[in-house]
């Protein structure tokens, strides 16, 4: 469609500039709000991406005439040049302004707080404003991507990765957000300030976490302790959310030194334990062997693990007993450097 809409809503620009055409064709299309959306998401992504070749044009330019020396040379810098980036954005199209919103989710650190914010389902035009949220936080991730392409070569890997961790968290909670308008769950969640944790076994019933800590040496089991606790009271630490990796796309991990645990949210306080492990190298051969087959036994899983888990009071309380004997293995004081006691 994108291609329809560069060809089609141009005026004598290499920008998509016919905004108020595009907004007829779009409301002719008749298609959903979220579709709507995403379309106008591409167009200002479209746009920026011309203005940054023309930006890099012109400074490649601007080198080539200051060689010669001369003063009739000196660059003129058109009135509306400040004005491309922002005429770029089709704002001729109606936005409701979620400003309120914005402030209090970005400052956000626990999502079960994000519950607490968001607008109620009884709120005028809700789906309205809660995809509106949704794409000002795609805008706030793509304003630090460009801030950190522009900047990639003044800025240090302290401050990159610094900004690399909020654009993670802002996609967090982007994903979050997605997944309550999916669910037809009530707007305010009782969750006693505490998320569940439920854990994934094999085909054979043994649980896999036990078989991961065989793995991990004592000196992580503070880090794994927080990882866990983490998501227990929805603070996230660290958390990443995979887009590019194919096997492991739409599930997150939240990570320490080198501790991670992958995980997913499989209900509107539960959460799925996939993986925990120590993380060496992403060119390691059995590392990848190892997410892959994990990956595809939660696929297989998941649909009986979510019924249960949002059915069954015996089925939490037996992943609560599972939790609780991983949690004194890594709290007891007395460590050791395998748990490979671990029985099911």
């Amino acid at each position: 469609m994108l291609d329809y809409i560069i060809e089609h809503f141009r005026i004598n620009s290499q920008f998509i500039n016919d905004f108020d055409a595009l907004d007829q064709y779009l409301n002719e299309m008749n298609i959903c709000l979220l579709e709507r959306c995403q379309i106008l998401r591409e167009v200002f992504e479209y746009n920026n991406k011309i203005y940054s070749i023309i930006k890099e044009d012109n400074k490649r330019l601007e080198k080539i005439i200051s060689t010669f020396h001369d003063p009739k040379y000196k660059r003129v810098i058109p009135k509306n040049e400040s004005k491309i980036a922002i005429e770029s954005h089709p704002t001729s199209l109606p936005k409701i302004d979620v400003s309120f919103y914005m402030h209090q989710i970005t400052n956000c650190d626990n999502l079960n707080d994000l519950n607490e914010i968001l607008p109620d389902k009884k709120t005028d035009n809700y789906l309205q404003i809660m995809y509106t949220i949704i794409i000002s936080l795609y805008e706030e991730v793509f304003e630090i991507k460009r801030m950190l392409y522009q900047e990639r070569k003044n800025i240090d890997d302290n401050t990159k990765k610094y900004f690399e961790n909020i654009i993670d968290q802002y996609q967090f909670k982007i994903n979050y957000i997605k997944s309550i308008l999916k669910s037809d769950l009530p707007k305010k969640v009782v969750n006693n300030h505490s998320n569940e944790l439920i854990f994934l076994k094999t085909t054979y019933g043994n649980v896999c976490a036990y078989s991961d800590m065989k793995d991990i040496t004592y000196d992580f089991y503070d880090q794994f302790y927080d990882l866990l606790e983490s998501i227990c009271t929805g603070t996230f630490k660290n958390v990443k959310t995979f887009t590019n990796n194919e096997q492991l796309k739409g599930l997150s991990e939240v990570r320490g030194d080198k501790a991670r645990v992958i995980f997913d949210r499989i209900d509107s306080n539960i959460y799925v334990i996939i993986y925990m492990f120590i993380k060496k190298t992403d060119k390691n051969a059995s590392y990848k062997a190892a997410l892959q087959n994990r990956n595809e036994l939660y696929k297989l899983n998941y649909d009986d693990m979510k019924a249960l888990a949002i059915s069954s009071e015996e089925y939490l309380q037996e992943n609560r007993a599972i939790k609780n004997k991983i949690y004194h293995i890594l709290t007891k004081e007395n460590k050791v450097k395998k748990i490979g006691g671990i029985d099911e």
